[in-house]
């Protein structure tokens, strides 16, 4: 069984959607400070006078209605890909596969958490909710009478 890995990653377009925010503020924020012209600043403010007593306070800045969120947030899925079989062990075709059941754990030796897949057209699933480090991977398929097969290689992700 192939066994290679994706994260099915699809963050880019967001990261450029952030970027190109940041992009349009900063260009609003030179081009307000390019028509001020003589409008009173920090550095030329309104001076006091009979009819303006105190001179001009900062306002607060206003709230920002789309507060920053973590550009990347840490990956917590892998995604399992495998080829189906087509035969038994034997050599005969299979014709009664059921499914498959993902195998998955923090130790080579230690898959002791199991996913079944009763579905057999799938060829790739995404295990998710997995915390940061590395996790390994196996996986079997099974028949309509749940004989199953062996444990594919074992391959590993290293989620950070």
């Amino acid at each position: 069984m192939e066994f290679p890995f994706g994260n099915g990653d699809l963050r880019a377009p967001r990261a450029f959607v952030e970027k190109a925010r940041a992009l349009s503020v900063l260009i609003a924020v030179l081009a307000l400070s390019a028509c001020s012209g003589g409008a009173p600043t920090r550095e030329n403010p309104v001076p006091p006078t009979s009819a303006n007593p105190d001179p001009p306070t900062e306002p607060d800045p206003p709230a920002d209605p789309d507060p920053p969120t973590d550009p990347d947030p840490p990956v917590t899925t892998a995604t399992v890909m495998w080829t189906p079989p087509v035969a038994n062990v034997d050599g005969s075709p299979l014709l009664n596969l059921a499914g498959y059941r993902i195998y998955y754990g923090r130790s080579r030796d230690g898959l002791s958490d199991v996913i079944d897949l009763d579905n057999p057209g799938l060829t790739a699933y995404t295990v998710e909710d997995l915390s940061v480090g590395t996790w390994y991977f196996a996986v079997t398929a099974y028949s309509t009478q749940n004989a199953e097969s062996e444990r594919s290689q074992v391959s590993s992700k290293t989620l950070e």
